[in-house]
């Protein structure tokens, strides 16, 4: 992410402890002070934060060792904040200096997550949602279950009947031919449901179906081990079939609710739609909130010292992605065609990345529909 979107300072000033086992470093603009992990460098952290103003501590290092201390300082007042850093699997704790991951952390304002059981907080709200998000959740699991069953319709017919099913794409490698319709098309309906070339050689309405069913390699695989599959073949056409009914009606469902939604007539499809049962259920007044409730908050640094979004919630960000690739309307805000912003010489010469093109979609949508 483009640290222009990151020079927004916290609310509050906060006071940062780089934390190693022994000792820690109280960190505050550009002073640092070492002192020993005991009562005493308790009270160089209270006396810090008294002679600033400060009731803010932001942690970054190891937890475990930090948080005797972290206890201590939220008994006398402080609020407590933790900002993770990705560790190098090679090597013992975070890479790089913990002090200077720290200062980068805080002059770009960032203030991570509450340090006592903040990171639990996505499972405890999960029970809470409204239903429209419930019913957008169901929605993208059964789409992707309908996946997973797919790859195992597909699994199955790769020994039943392997040359039938269509390559998709461009493809300048050999392949069996004549090529049949999709597998997915109404017509190959018949296929898979008496997938044995001995009967579809004779039998197929599709004349590449008893092409190909005449030569088959199939043909030569046990009748018995067929049988088996085609049995589990039958169960999944029947769970595929079903989840298209249910996926239907979730989306029906969907649909009725935001019919007459102004974002329709500005984007449509159907990633609008999802993407406003998982976000339209309340008004967000707080940009930050919105941008944090999706995932796009940062609030953490790499072994690099690089900031890095939380991630969480990747339903949201992923149907962000689709709308800013797949619609007219998303494609010109995210790539920022159009519309009116400032860029740095830098970002004006190199792609923009695509945390930052989710961002400014997300904040349009949210001027335009969600607050």
């Amino acid at each position: 992410m483009s640290l222009v979107l990151l020079k927004e300072k916290a609310k509050t000033p906060a006071i940062g402890i780089a934390m190693h086992r022994n000792f820690f470093t109280v960190v505050k603009d550009d002073e640092e002070i070492q002192v020993a992990n005991d009562h005493a460098g308790l009270r160089e952290v209270e006396k810090a934060a008294k002679k600033s103003g400060v009731s803010r501590i932001v942690f970054v290092g190891n937890k475990r060792w930090a948080t005797p201390l972290a206890y201590s300082l939220r008994a006398r007042g402080f609020e407590i904040f933790y900002i993770s850093i990705k560790t190098d699997g090679n090597k013992r704790g975070p890479a790089g200096s913990v002090e200077k991951t720290l200062k980068s952390a805080l002059n770009m304002g960032m203030s991570g997550f509450s340090f006592f059981g903040g990171l639990n907080h996505a499972k405890t709200a999960s029970e809470h949602e409204p239903f429209i998000v419930q019913l957008a959740k169901r929605y993208l699991e059964l789409t992707n279950e309908g996946r997973r069953i797919k790859h195992d319709i597909l699994d199955r017919m790769v020994v039943l009947f392997p040359e039938v099913i269509k390559v998709g794409g461009s493809n300048d490698k050999p392949i069996p031919l004549p090529q049949p319709p999709i597998w997915t098309t109404k017509k190959m309906r018949h296929v898979l449901e008496d997938p044995f070339p001995e009967s579809l050689k004779k039998s197929s309405l599709i004349p590449e179906v008893r092409k190909l069913a005449a030569k088959s390699l199939a043909l030569d695989i046990p009748i018995d081990f067929r049988k088996g599959e085609a049995e589990k073949l039958k169960e999944s056409l029947a769970r595929f079939d079903e989840i298209a009914l249910l996926k239907e009606e979730a989306h029906r469902r969907l649909r009725n609710e935001f019919d007459l939604h102004p974002a329709m007539d500005d984007f449509g499809g159907n990633t609008i739609v999802l993407l406003l049962g998982l976000l339209a259920w309340r008004r967000w007044e707080n940009w930050r909130e919105l941008r944090s409730y999706c995932g796009l908050a940062v609030t953490r640094m790499d072994s690099k010292g690089k900031p890095r979004i939380s991630r969480k919630r990747g339903e949201i960000r992923q149907y962000l992605y689709l709308l800013a690739t797949t619609s007219k309307r998303g494609k010109e805000i995210a790539r920022n065609i159009g519309i009116a912003a400032v860029l740095t010489d830098e970002e004006k010469k190199r792609k923009l990345r695509r945390v930052k093109q989710l961002e400014r979609l997300l904040k349009y949508l949210w001027k335009e529909y969600l607050r």
